[in-house]
């Protein structure tokens, strides 16, 4: 009898570890969703950030672009103007970025990462 219930026990216990082998990467699906879901969120929120200072980032190329050593005074300001608002704007999204970066985790922090790598790409 004692080995019949030894045999039966190994067996539960062996199907008992199939069953949690399959289970583990289950367990995990909802908290990725959750992330995933966040990082979307907090992507388009930074686009949304982020567009309009690129924008302006190419107006002041243009504007500084268009300088020669005929330009006017008030040519030379405006396009000072420009990188300065268009600099100003980068780094208020950067430092923006870089707050939220800082409690992120995960997919999220991976997606901000990318996002901050493009800011500074728009650096003036």
């Amino acid at each position: 009898v004692k080995a019949q219930a030894a045999s039966e026990l190994a067996k539960l216990q062996a199907a008992l570890q199939a069953a949690q082998i399959k289970l583990n990467p289950l367990k995990n699906v909802r908290t990725d969703f959750t992330q995933r879901t966040a990082a979307q969120k907090l992507v388009q929120e930074t686009l949304e950030k982020l567009t309009p200072a690129e924008v302006k980032v190419d107006l002041a190329y243009e504007a500084t672009g268009m300088l020669s050593s005929e330009s006017t005074p008030e040519t030379v300001q405006e396009a000072e103007r420009a990188v300065s608002k268009a600099s100003d704007q980068i780094n208020v999204v950067l430092r923006w970025l870089l707050s939220k970066k800082a409690t992120a985790a995960g997919i999220v922090r991976e997606e901000l990462g990318k996002l901050e790598e493009r800011a500074k790409g728009s650096v003036v």
